[in-house]
């Protein structure tokens, strides 16, 4: 606009041979324009609003000047008055635009200077202007979040996910580290932080039955393996009788996985159901093998060999460890009508381990391994009744 503005009156000035000052005031405003551009690019460079408000002053003040100028020079010149009046006004617009212009950029820079004396930005990151709570609008807000006399807020998330799903549970999952990250080295960092809602249950729920299971198998494991430890005389055959449980255990989960999720489309397992499940049948599992290893034991006593103690402990046991198995596994298979999907699934798990260790891991695999090691499955301690023979 002031461009428009110095071109005309250069073309006013040029029809009036120069009268009145007119080409000098176009001079006059071509250099203030050219001010006006290098201030516009120092404070897009260096966003120091501060000497910009100082530089547009001293041009809304050579704009005042000009201005009062035109008006004057637009009672001496006759028909060209309309025209310089025009300007002027122009000129007194763009004057106000400035100063417009000039008071935005002044409430900015005290705005910026309150947000760098503030205690809460410089801690939390967040800034508030002074006396923005105090307002009406905000006394609902405060009933409705914050409880404990104020001292206390309450932040609502609502997801997209079903909050029964695995996936709101993981969403949580990422809300509560989020949470975490943020309050880190702020005022807030000692701060108590509660988080409800059904999504934030089940995330508990399995938290607490990730870490009881984990602590469950590890607790059992370790009793396991000293218990038989001491009783076979050997580190050996409790490892391999653990990792046969294990075995069993984690192929039966996958086949109750496969039959509910893939073909019943059920979202997952329940999360009750790999404790009591790994609780049942290692429980189950390590009697049958203590009654074919104890059975080895005692017959590799009699100074045969390991193929043949073996041999002859599953002729004397087979038959009855798979035929309890098969009841065991029919007793447990009465869950099934119950309706409830948490011992359902359990009971899928079960009968599968009991019938899949019974008929084939035991009688099989078990075997072959203490074959394999023949008397090394003794170490280290030996078959100290053969020995002494």
């Amino acid at each position: 606009g002031l461009t428009e503005i110095e071109t005309n009156l250069a073309n006013i000035a040029g029809q009036a041979g120069g009268s009145g000052g007119l080409g000098e005031a176009a001079a006059g405003l071509g250099q203030l324009n050219d001010q006006l551009g290098q201030v516009t690019q120092g404070l897009q460079q260096t966003g120091n609003i501060q000497q910009t408000v100082g530089a547009l002053t001293q041009i809304s003040g050579g704009l005042t000047e000009i201005e009062q100028g035109l008006q004057g020079a637009a009672g001496q010149t006759g028909e060209l008055g309309a025209g310089l009046g025009q300007l002027a006004e122009g000129l007194a617009s763009a004057n106000e635009g400035l100063a417009e212009i000039e008071g935005g950029l002044t409430e900015a820079s005290d705005m910026m200077q309150s947000m760098s004396d503030s205690e809460s930005v410089r801690a939390t990151g967040l800034f508030i202007p002074e006396g923005t709570l105090d307002e009406e609008g905000f006394e609902q807000v405060f009933d409705r979040y914050t409880f404990a006399d104020e001292t206390g807020v309450m932040m609502e998330v609502i997801l997209a996910e079903d909050p029964y799903s695995p996936e709101a549970i993981d969403t949580v999952a990422e809300i509560k580290d989020t949470v975490n990250r943020s309050i880190a080295a702020t005022p807030l960092e000692e701060a108590d932080v509660a988080f409800g809602g059904i999504a934030s249950i089940n995330s508990d729920l399995q938290d607490v039955s990730s870490n009881d299971f984990t602590n469950t198998v590890i607790i059992m494991l370790v009793s396991l393996f000293i218990v038989l430890a001491i009783l076979f005389r050997s580190l050996i055959m409790p490892l391999y009788m653990i990792g046969s449980l294990l075995l069993t255990y984690y192929t039966s989960i996958a086949i109750a996985e496969l039959i509910f999720v893939n073909g019943l489309g059920f979202d997952g397992i329940s999360w009750a159901v790999p404790f009591f499940g790994f609780v049942m049948l290692v429980a189950l599992g390590v009697d049958y093998s203590i009654f074919l290893l104890d059975r080895f034991r005692e017959e590799s006593f009699n100074g045969i060999s390991v193929r043949e103690a073996m041999y002859t402990s599953m002729a004397k046991m087979g038959t009855v460890i798979i035929t309890a198995a098969i009841i065991l596994a029919g007793t447990f298979g009465a869950m099934m009508p119950s309706g409830v999907l948490s011992l359902v699934q359990i009971a899928t798990i079960v009968v599968t381990g009991l019938l899949l260790y019974g008929l084939v891991v035991l009688p099989l695999l078990i075997p072959a391994i203490s074959v394999s090691f023949d008397r090394g499955v003794w170490w280290p301690f030996g078959n100290r009744k053969r020995d002494h023979k």
